[in-house]
């Protein structure tokens, strides 16, 4: 069985000019916080255990993996850009 999960917060740096994202966040149904680095994201997501999506101008997008020249990445499906570089930055827990 997955779980579904809305992503909230991202910490994000720049690696080789680009910037990507390290860290995704945000609540569970308790409302309570939780975060994973992205390497664990993509794990969960690869093994079918997780899925992940963004909530933006009132529509839903789900996040999916792609392969690029860093590596496998997540980025939101169904938009021109990734809308998780536009979320705020993960709090300090």
């Amino acid at each position: 069985m997955n779980h579904r999960f809305q992503i909230l917060c991202a910490t994000k740096k720049i690696a080789n000019g680009e910037l990507i994202i390290t860290q995704i966040g945000g609540r569970n149904p308790l409302c309570q916080i939780w975060s994973l680095k992205v390497d664990q994201a993509i794990e969960g997501i690869q093994s079918g255990n997780w899925e992940f999506f963004i909530n933006s101008e009132g529509k839903s997008y789900p996040v999916q993996l792609i392969e690029s020249k860093l590596g496998k990445e997540i980025v939101t499906q169904g938009t021109n850009k990734n809308l998780i570089l536009d979320l705020p930055d993960l709090p300090n827990l």
